[in-house]
């Protein structure tokens, strides 16, 4: 097994030298003059190892001759650790650039971090046993939290909202819709629930009250509607019969009935905010809108970079 599955025997307490023959301190690669540490690169191929492991079953069953992406598995594993050893340093360095720096609080929970794992893992023994199954030590741990949080910080501090121009940008070039819709498998039954919502000018105040009364969406323990505000879903996330009756409509309107493999729809379409929040991964619109720049910004400074590896 690639990674030391516990505690070196003699006192040994370095994983990294059972795995490349050096000191988890050595520099193994540096981004932009930058130094990573091989117990950092260790640390993130031991996290894909990890997640490939999940995949297989467990990293004991992992099918060494497969390939991903056209490659075989190994080197995958390998070039993903060192995407992400880039990645790490160059969010670092756009933190410096920026200003950008953890918060107090950030700082608390990062001293309070040995204790909580401790308690977590059930005792020093066991937390150490994790840091040596992950090639890390705690202050290569803390460092590598420590950059994780300043890439949130990065993220709010350069995307911290985009004005309405931006957002209808994005809404544009992403398809982002948010609708409500009320749910019936009668078609009579529909039929009646839209002349009741003409005969009050299909104000969205009388579509909740008919949405609440009639609608077979799911409902809560109680009985009320488990999404009153109704879904905010990007294209393919929807059923298509729903989905494409909502963007067929303008913005406050409502369609005739929409047949789908679930019954029956009648459909308002809503405008979408930043605030608003996705559906399904539950992130806002704000949070992807800003995701997708943050992704952008970091892998042209990473395409850009200047790394240097050598081999121990």
């Amino acid at each position: 097994q690639f990674v030391p599955a516990e505690r070196p025997a003699g006192g040994a307490d370095d994983p990294a030298m059972l795995v490349l023959g050096v000191s988890g301190d050595t520099t193994l690669l540096t981004v932009n003059g930058r130094e990573v540490p091989a117990k950092e690169y260790l640390y993130f191929l031991a996290g894909g190892i990890t997640q490939i492991g999940r995949y297989f079953g467990s990293a004991a069953d992992i099918n060494w001759d497969a390939t991903m992406y056209g490659m075989p598995l190994a080197q995958y594993l390998k070039e993903d650790a060192l995407d992400t050893a880039v990645l790490y340093s160059v969010t670092e360095d756009e933190a410096a650039r920026a200003g950008v720096t953890l918060t107090a609080e950030q700082t608390a929970e990062l001293d309070g971090f040995h204790a909580y794992a401790v308690e977590t893992l059930g005792g020093e023994e066991a937390y150490q046993a994790y840091l040596t199954s992950q090639c890390i030590d705690e202050a290569g741990l803390r460092h590598i939290q420590s950059v994780g949080r300043l890439y949130m910080n990065l993220e709010d501090h350069l995307f911290p909202a985009p004005d309405q121009k931006e957002l209808d940008t994005y809404l544009e070039e992403t398809g982002i819709l948010r609708a409500k819709h009320i749910l019936v498998s009668d078609k009579a039954l529909g039929e009646e629930i839209l002349a009741q919502l003409k005969a009050a000018g299909s104000s969205e105040k009388k579509f909740d009250e008919l949405a609440e009364l009639y609608s077979e969406d799911g409902r809560d323990s109680a009985g009320h509607l488990a999404a009153p505000d109704g879904y905010v879903f990007k294209p393919g996330e929807m059923i298509e019969g729903f989905e494409d009756g909502a963007k067929a409509l303008a913005v406050g309107k409502v369609s005739g009935l929409v047949e789908s493999e679930f019954g029956y729809h009648i459909i308002l379409r809503l405008p979408v905010a930043a605030g608003d929040e996705l559906s399904i991964g539950g992130m806002s619109v704000r949070e992807e809108w800003a995701a997708t720049r943050m992704d952008a910004l970091l892998r042209s400074k990473m395409d850009a970079a200047e790394v240097e590896t050598t081999a121990p």
